[in-house]
């Protein structure tokens, strides 16, 4: 039997504040306690805030996260990641230098006989059709050609250009929970062909038993420090207290 973790929406931060620092320490140390008491890890996008690289180049400051990851994966822990909307230029250093396996826009598969799908969600929010149209745009190739063509130092101020300008759009509770019941309606849509229907993405966690499986949000690591257990029958939404 597997243990299965799922998290999303870390929101690792580039260069960040003191605050920041704190949040990712706090990160860092949730996921290093999985060493051992894990066997699959599911990321579930915007795990970084913002996430460019090079052929020759990764941003120093996500070193430690990652040298856990890597930890992880030396002892034995499959790790899935899928994008989310703020972590999505990927390269090839997360899937041939570490071993994660990595998807652009969802993860569909059966582990321990539990069919899953991952996604992060905002490919399903409703009334958010000026997202959707960004989402386009910033994921484009020449989009993505034009950052890192730059010195990384340019291309990361214009990253950060870009995910600030993804935080600011209007996003009321009343239209949070309009988004999210698009989702809660593609999970149900799904579940006659699937057990767990995992997303991220609005911040807000839960665990709704629908008529044949779960539908699951994660949460964040801003403000909940939620995550996802699932051992066997036992679906868990937990959160973590570095303290404890």
């Amino acid at each position: 039997m597997s243990k299965i973790v799922i998290a999303s929406d870390f929101h690792i931060k580039y260069s960040g504040n003191e605050a920041d620092k704190v949040q990712y320490d706090t990160v860092c140390t949730f996921i290093k306690s999985l060493l051992g008491n894990c066997d699959v890890l599911i990321l579930n996008g915007d795990i970084f805030d913002l996430w460019i690289e090079w052929q020759t180049v990764i941003i120093k400051d996500f070193f430690n996260f990652l040298k856990i990851i890597s930890e992880l994966i030396d002892n034995g822990v499959r790790v899935i990641y899928v994008s989310g909307n703020h972590d999505f230029w990927f390269g090839n250093f997360l899937s041939d230098t570490l071993g994660v396996e990595l998807y652009q826009d969802y993860f569909s598969g059966t582990i321990d006989n539990k069919r899953f799908y991952i996604t992060h969600g905002d490919l399903h929010t409703v009334n958010d059709t000026r997202y959707h149209i960004y989402r386009k745009i910033v994921r484009s190739f020449i989009v993505k050609l034009i950052v890192k063509t730059f010195h990384p130092t340019i291309s990361l101020w214009l990253g950060k250009k870009l995910s600030r300008t993804s935080r600011k759009r209007p996003n009321t509770s009343k239209l949070k929970q309009r988004q999210e019941q698009g989702m809660i309606d593609f999970a149900e849509k799904l579940l006659d062909d699937y057990d767990i229907i995992a997303m991220g993405h609005t911040h807000q966690p839960k665990l709704i038993p629908l008529k044949k499986g779960y539908y699951i949000n994660s949460g964040d690591w801003i403000n909940h420090f939620s995550y996802v257990s699932i051992e066997g029958d036992k679906v868990e939404l937990l959160y973590f207290n570095k303290d404890n």
